[in-house]
């Protein structure tokens, strides 16, 4: 017998853990199935999941797994698969992060369980309000399939990104689980009346006004078994143009206040629902209500916290560009009135308060759009010497204003690292002012090292000054954005940003505090780095690898 696309003696699988945990697989009979990311595999999003990663070839009444040679490789029951192998229903099969469950289609949401439940004496008028009375299901496998919708759910709830893709996952999830044909999700707006709809499935577009309003009005679930005939709808001019006939619908709502509706409907033959139904739909509404309005409290946090962040970055910013400035105008002044003397002398003197003012205006402004912009790098294999050569080469003139120093020390002879040539520049240089102006003048000394950690899987990268290093009490906040220690000649972004940069690079930037005789930052990153975003991610582990300050080779 076929039920909702289901017969009774189908196997299927469902998703228990991982992005796409809910959905659900029905496998047909003596018809293979490729798991992956492939167009032509079942559509799993678990990007540590392989475009084909394995196969279930059904042979008789019996289902084989088999791992295609998939990067994270295929496990069963924990075990991992090195051939072909037979499945029974229970089996787990967990592919990257994402596990699956071998069941029978009967007990899955919207197989033949669902629909077992006895039918309930309902008034002559075709439509069933909730009772007080608590109903028990029918049978034990229509109590597991309703279990086993509310697991899903509560698992939905905590592990959505947002209030609309909760109200996908769920909409699905009620097709399946009532047969419906259509499922609509209306939420009101703010100043508005009506609910207009928010998720749609199934094949009809138009809904009845008079539902909705009944359950606003009501404030209680409602389910109607035949529209057709039910005498509070005979003269419903929407029942009976848009041929409306078994509907489900249960409010949005928190405490007295109704945001939203979720309403099924079939139209062409009455639908077996019962008030067992209508319960597990009102459950189902609680959580989703309790969900969209967590979701939109967490909204609204978010967005206030961003004001705030926002008035401070701008007051941040607008004091360091009035610093800045006046030292242009100083020194344009300066110069202005040496040129009126015909004062070259002077002039001379002027220039350098003008030329480090443009300077700081120019880092300031590339260090406010790293900042803000997204991470789209464009990676390639580079000799990192010589970009870090070519930094140094631009600072000449500004270390020889001040008599300071700078060495390149270390294994000259690096592999190629990937990264954005132009977001390590800007790292690099970062770095590299930051020491000179923590340095003093004609005493100052900065040292680049370069080198490969012992397992040759990390480039270090070390630069170290000698000047007064940072205090203990302020070392955890030279990170933050907008956190200097330079008074009025840092904007406190130098430093951010460049963490930014490597972190986008999947490495890290973390100052050396076992370094005394000044400040060590110590800059890592990988040598080997998956680019391709058609390659499959490896699982993530809990512990990191990443080599740690104490393995810097002085």
């Amino acid at each position: 017998m076929w039920i909702g696309g289901y017969h009774d003696d189908m196997l299927a699988l469902e998703v228990i853990r991982g992005v796409d945990q809910g959905r659900t697989y029905p496998l047909p009979d003596g018809e293979p199935q490729l798991l992956g990311r492939s167009s032509e595999a079942l559509p799993l999003t678990d990007r540590s999941v392989s475009r084909r990663h394995a196969e279930l070839t059904p042979d008789g009444e019996s289902w084989w797994l088999d791992d295609l040679q998939s990067a994270n490789g295929t496990w069963l029951n924990g075990r991992r698969v090195e051939q072909r192998i037979a499945l029974r229903v229970g089996d787990e099969i967990t592919c990257g992060e994402t596990v699956l469950r071998m069941v029978e289609a009967a007990r899955l949401i919207g197989g033949p369980a669902a629909m077992a439940d006895a039918p309930v004496d309902v008034p002559s008028g075709g439509t069933v309000a909730m009772s007080e009375q608590q109903e028990l299901p029918a049978t034990l496998e229509a109590a597991q399939a309703r279990l086993r919708m509310l697991e899903s759910l509560s698992s939905l709830v905590v592990s959505a990104g947002s209030a609309s893709e909760l109200l996908e996952h769920v909409v699905d999830m009620i097709m399946k689980e009532f047969s419906a044909e259509t499922v609509f999700v209306l939420l009101s707006s703010k100043g508005e009346e009506g609910m207009p709809p928010f998720v749609k499935r199934g094949k009809h577009e138009a809904w009845s006004e008079s539902i909705v309003q009944r359950v606003r009005n009501q404030r209680r679930p409602l389910l109607v078994i035949d529209a057709a005939v039910d005498p509070r709808f005979k003269n419903d001019e929407s029942i009976s143009k848009h041929g409306h006939r078994s509907l489900m619908a249960t409010p949005l709502q928190m405490g007295d206040s109704i945001f939203g509706l979720i309403l099924i409907e079939q139209r062409e033959a009455p639908a077996a629902w019962t008030e067992s139904d209508i319960r597990l739909l009102s459950a189902v509404s609680k959580q989703v209500s309790l969900a969209i309005v967590n979701a939109d409290a967490a909204a609204n946090k978010l967005q206030r916290a961003r004001l705030i962040s926002m008035g401070e970055t701008v007051a941040t910013i607008s004091h360091a560009v009035k610093n800045i400035m006046q030292g242009l105008r100083g020194g344009a002044g300066a110069i202005e009135l040496a040129l009126s003397r015909g004062d070259l002398e002077m002039a001379g003197e002027a220039w350098p308060i003008l030329s480090r003012n443009l300077d700081r205006i120019h880092d300031l402004t590339f260090n406010m759009l790293a900042w803000s912009r997204s991470a789209s790098l464009e990676t390639e294999r580079v000799q990192v010497g010589p970009i870090i050569q070519e930094a140094i080469d631009l600072l000449a003139v500004q270390c020889r204003h001040r008599k300071v120093t700078i060495h390149l020390e270390g294994d000259q002879d690096l592999p190629p690292v990937p990264v954005d040539a132009s977001a390590f520049h800007q790292a690099i240089l970062n770095l590299l002012t930051n020491a000179i102006e923590a340095v003093s003048a004609k005493t100052g000394r900065i040292v680049v090292r370069l080198q490969v950690d012992d397992s040759c899987d990390w480039v270090i990268i070390g630069v170290e000054d000698n000047g007064d290093g940072i205090e203990p009490n302020r070392q955890a906040e030279v990170f933050q954005p907008f956190a200097s220690s330079k008074g009025q000649r840092g904007t406190g972004l130098g430093l951010a940003v460049t963490r930014k940069i490597a972190e986008e690079h999947a490495g890290s930037l973390e100052l050396d505090e076992a370094f005394t005789a000044g400040a060590r930052f110590l800059l890592r990153l990988p040598l080997a780095r998956d680019g391709d975003p058609g390659d499959t991610d490896t699982p993530r582990m809990p512990a990191s690898n990443s080599p740690s300050a104490a393995e810097f080779d002085d």
